[in-house]
């Protein structure tokens, strides 16, 4: 077992996060300014699934959606949001079933709309 490193980042402006490197997934916790914490983790993406993360544009700004899957054999579940220059977030919906298409991005709607957009991997499946 490799050994495990600690790693702190913290801004000026009073953010902090914090995680430990090592053989397994990444674990932190992001501190805002006032103290509050936040725990997160990073693991890597299971092969022959569709799990990451997918971006794309749209009327309202950036476009993205958070799928996750951890075995080829589960059912993927997604998240999505779209945030522009103004402070509203607006949600994304992704279409099913959720699935990739033949070009390889995930089919999506804003809520309310009926209008299509169509999200690229941020990082190319391997």
């Amino acid at each position: 077992m490799n050994r495990v490193e600690p790693v702190v980042v913290e801004r000026t402006d009073g953010w902090r996060v914090s995680f430990n490197l090592g053989d397994g997934p990444i674990v932190g916790v992001l501190a805002s300014p006032n103290g509050e914490e936040t725990a997160w983790s990073l693991a890597p993406v299971e092969r022959a699934t569709i799990a990451g993360l997918y971006e794309g544009s749209g009327p309202c700004g950036l476009l993205g959606l958070i799928v996750e899957q951890p075995s080829p054999d589960a059912t993927p579940v997604a998240q999505g949001a779209c945030v522009g220059d103004d402070p509203s977030i607006e949600q994304v919906n992704p279409i099913a079933p959720l699935e990739l298409t033949d070009e390889g991005t995930i089919g999506v709607r804003l809520a309310g709309s009926a209008e299509r957009y169509h999200l690229a991997p941020s990082v190319p499946h391997l």
